[in-house]
């Protein structure tokens, strides 16, 4: 499918950190970094975190913001005395293999209405109104 695609002038981009070149490595780096300094602004994390979050996430912007609520939320980053602070060391922080994990994990831990409420919602749309939710079963 890929090859015809090419074909009809498709291009291929590689969302696959590992076979970035020099400058996109140091680019992703660099936007990794940034993205740690506006979200934990003052942070004290260590620059083998900041690595590895740039490995593991290749710089999706999606991921790295659930990776970052998660840690905070498992503890692995906390606030104190005015900076973020990594829990024990690097190699004991092992996020979630992929974004949809993270996902499907929070999606786990919402009741059963919320879940049903989010599948509608799914089905339905941007135009999501009350309308569908009363149409539901569940909500008559």
């Amino acid at each position: 499918m890929v090859t015809e695609l090419c074909r009809y002038g498709a291009h291929i981009i590689s969302l696959d950190f590992s076979t970035a070149n020099a400058t996109e490595s140091k680019r992703v780096h660099a936007f990794v970094s940034a993205f740690l300094d506006s979200e934990l602004p003052g942070h004290h994390l260590p620059a083998s975190l900041v690595e590895k979050l740039t490995k593991h996430t290749g710089g999706n912007a999606l991921f790295l913001s659930e990776l970052l609520k998660y840690a905070r939320e498992k503890g692995h980053i906390f606030w104190r005395n005015g900076r973020w602070r990594l829990v024990g060391e690097i190699e004991n922080f092992e996020p979630p293999k992929s974004v949809e994990t993270l996902i499907e994990a929070r999606i786990a831990e919402l009741s059963d209405e919320l879940r049903e409420t989010l599948i509608l919602a799914s089905v339905e749309g941007e135009e999501f109104t009350a309308e569908v939710l009363s149409a539901s079963p569940r909500h008559r």
